[in-house]
């Protein structure tokens, strides 16, 4: 099971192609910067029997961060927010990937930064 986070101005609502992180002050700084809720929801993710393929990303760039010829589950790379600090980053891209993940509760952005 991994524990991840998203940061938001609401409770996230799990969907393909929903951005996740392992670091739970990483989610804390999307939700300050979306200044409404400042809620960070908390996501585990059954890995078992998911593909998970690591992707180079440049966040500077426009490309898509999934490459073309991807089967995966869920890609993990390296993201940055919007004050440039780097946190690793997962996208669930399959409806295995949204079945085996379950939402286990809100926390404020504050006490994200606290974990």
């Amino acid at each position: 099971m991994k524990r991840t986070y998203h940061g938001s101005d609401e409770e996230a609502i799990l969907h393909v192609g929903i951005c996740v992180t392992t670091s739970p002050a990483a989610a804390a700084n999307y939700a300050v910067h979306k200044n409404a809720g400042n809620i960070v929801t908390i996501i585990d993710i059954d890995t078992s029997g998911l593909s998970i393929e690591a992707v180079d990303y440049d966040f500077d760039d426009t490309e898509s961060i999934i490459p073309d010829d991807c089967t995966a589950d869920i890609v993990t790379y390296t993201d940055s927010d919007m004050w440039g600090r780097e946190h690793t980053a997962l996208m669930l891209l399959t409806e295995a990937a949204i079945a085996a993940a379950r939402i286990d509760g809100t926390i404020t952005a504050t006490d994200a930064e606290d974990l």
